[in-house]
């Protein structure tokens, strides 16, 4: 370590004073807990020739990538997932990447795995604690024709 605690690619020339941007990222928490819970979809886009689609969903969250089973034939599938991880965010959540969540189909005709459609929650906004009830995610579709929501709640 540098002076005052610093990691030595950290160290300042006489006279430099560090921005609150560069502060907050030189800064890691590490062993957050993070829980993602996913439960179900809604409109899914049509992804197979026979109308539907074989959905999981991915989720991204401080370095951490999982993601649900994937389930059969449905334009509106039930997961019930959640997880529970150790994750290293800045201490300042605000230079914190958003959470991810993205929803594929797996077996599409093109490829094996397509995305079919998916949104980001900004860190700042998920609760250390859910007490309300899951909300609805509008998610951004390839098709502007769906009105394709997800069921979720997070907590840090």
């Amino acid at each position: 370590l540098g002076r005052r605690g610093q990691h030595p690619g950290q160290l300042l020339r006489h006279g430099e004073q560090q921005t609150a941007r560069q502060a907050g990222e030189g800064r890691l928490q590490p062993d957050k807990v993070a829980i993602p819970c996913i439960y179900q979809a809604v409109n899914l886009p049509i992804a197979d020739i026979d109308g539907m689609s074989n959905p999981y969903c991915k989720v991204v969250c401080g370095g951490r990538l999982a993601q649900t089973a994937c389930i059969q034939d449905t334009q509106n599938p039930c997961w019930w997932w959640a997880e529970e991880w150790e994750v290293t965010l800045p201490e300042n959540l605000d230079y914190a990447k958003d959470v991810t969540v993205d929803i594929y189909d797996h077996s599409g005709i093109v490829s094996s795995h397509n995305k079919l459609c998916g949104t980001k929650v900004t860190v700042t906004t998920i609760p250390r604690e859910w007490v309300d009830e899951p909300v609805w995610l509008n998610l951004t579709a390839q098709s502007f024709f769906c009105d394709t929501k997800l069921l979720c709640c997070f907590e840090l």
